[in-house]
């Protein structure tokens, strides 16, 4: 005989207007649990989850989904969702969450409607259905498309200067001419550059803001790193024309 679970879920916020119920064998695991919550809902299996059991995001009564075994979290100690559902300790009645996508924060409500014991294990099945929900609308796919392609477009031609600076500036040290005022120049060109594409990525990381969390850590992180990177070449603008000072010395000395 074999243990099955028969689950109603819920996505949190629209009430009892959009269910699924689902049999499951309690040898599958939290991942097969969670493919088949998503192939239910018609959702796309491409962002990180993890099973809330006290029904709070980012909990330590976690289990979370980590493709790459690193802390994801500073002092991450939640357990792997590769875990059987029988090792759950699961009674009927209980409630616990799938907390799917960490930047749209979708929060399924899971109950524990039945535990029975069956003849032979079966793959997820769905039972019943209940009304319709969209992971990604049509406005909001084409709106936060022009929002995170936009800041890329602008900053594009400050990418194609950067990129012709570095290559002259790799010219002239391939012909031992490094010490010279064109070096320092084209790099102060490049600081600017960097730190141009770091206030697009700033402005757009306060624009998306209001729109849609999933990307809006991706354009903070471009832009601080573009703001660090107009950081270290500027220290380098100044070496450089420390360096060009000492040669012009070092010539006119007899």
């Amino acid at each position: 005989m074999r243990t099955q679970y028969t689950l109603k879920v819920y996505p949190a916020g629209l009430g009892r207007s959009v269910y699924r119920t689902i049999t499951i064998c309690a040898t599958d695991t939290l991942d097969q649990l969670c493919m088949a919550i998503l192939s239910v809902f018609d959702f796309t299996a491409e962002h990180l989850y993890e099973f809330c059991m006290d029904n709070k995001m980012y909990s330590e009564n976690c289990y979370r989904f980590n493709p790459m075994e690193v802390d994801l979290f500073d002092e991450d100690d939640a357990e792997g969702t590769d875990i059987a559902l029988d090792e759950l300790g699961l009674i009927e009645g209980q409630k616990f969450s799938l907390h799917y996508d960490f930047g749209d924060d979708w929060m399924f409500a899971i109950r524990v409607m039945k535990i029975e014991e069956v003849k032979r294990r079966h793959k997820p099945m769905l039972l019943s259905a209940k009304g319709s929900v969209e992971q990604y609308n049509s406005y909001g796919n084409a709106f936060n498309g022009v929002w995170i392609t936009a800041p890329f477009y602008c900053v594009a031609p400050a990418g194609y200067i950067a990129l012709a600076c570095i290559d002259v500036i790799m010219q002239n040290v391939k012909n031992e001419n490094v010490f010279c005022n064109k070096i320092a120049k084209l790099l102060k060109v490049i600081v600017w550059c960097c730190f141009y594409a770091g206030c697009v990525g700033l402005i757009s990381f306060v624009l998306i803001l209001a729109i849609n969390k999933s990307v809006v850590i991706y354009m903070l992180i471009l832009a601080l790193g573009e703001y660090f990177m107009a950081l270290i070449c500027n220290v380098l603008k100044s070496c450089f024309e420390a360096g060009n000072l000492i040669k012009e010395e070092n010539d006119l000395t007899i």
